[in-house]
């Protein structure tokens, strides 16, 4: 599996998050621990509409929607459940070691921590 791969659109190109060295399998990844809330899940809906557009060009790939958490992709919920179920995309959660888990809440907490509203 080779990392971020640009993969012919049409008259463009897109980058997916990983994909086999012949692309019969193109993956985009979303590292989140537990529930997705709204921007996650816009971001995970463009990643699907990425992987639409891909199928275009390569109709035999296998797509798939790797996440971290077995929470976040249980996120995925309603009609953006059903467009993965009616394209093939998979649902995959990847099975990581805990201290990898570890380190991406430890991110999170980063992240909203520099979210936070600023006093003064």
């Amino acid at each position: 599996m080779t990392q971020k791969v640009r993969v012919t659109v049409g008259d463009a190109r897109a980058e997916v998050d990983g994909a086999s060295a012949d692309q019969s399998v193109l993956v985009e990844v979303f590292a989140r621990v537990g529930k997705l809330r709204g921007a996650q899940l816009h971001k995970v809906s463009t990643d699907v509409l990425k992987l639409l557009a891909i199928r275009e060009s390569k109709p035999e790939s296998t797509l798939i929607l790797a996440f971290a958490d077995q929470e976040a992709a249980n996120s995925i919920v309603g009609w953006r459940a059903t467009v993965l179920e009616h394209n093939q995309i998979e649902r995959v959660v990847a099975d990581l070691p805990p201290g990898e888990r570890e380190a991406i809440r430890a991110a999170q907490r980063r992240q909203n921590m520099g979210n936070a509203p600023r006093s003064g």
